[in-house]
């Protein structure tokens, strides 16, 4: 999943620009994917930034190094610390 080309949403790079941010998902339903509109993640995994070959990802930080090489570079990385509430 990446964000969308036109009215971008990203994070800036080195000159400030922002630069598309992929989201790495896996799934056993890849038919589903073109109807879905969300992904979820889990509450207890560190979540990293990268930047590899050119192009950033998101996912899980323990598997930087198995899905994307030890080359990929870690930008940054961060543990939800809470829970999204419901409206009342």
């Amino acid at each position: 999943m990446s964000s969308p080309e036109s009215g971008e949403a990203g994070v800036a790079g080195g000159d400030g620009e922002p630069k598309p941010v992929s989201l790495a998902v896996w799934t056993t339903t890849p038919w589903m994917l073109i109807s879905n509109v969300t992904a979820a993640v889990h509450p207890e995994v560190t979540y990293a930034l990268v930047e590899s070959r050119g192009d950033r990802f998101v996912l899980a930080r323990d598997l930087v190094d198995k899905v994307l090489g030890k080359k990929a570079e870690v930008l940054r990385d961060r543990k939800r610390t809470s829970r999204p509430t419901s409206p009342s």
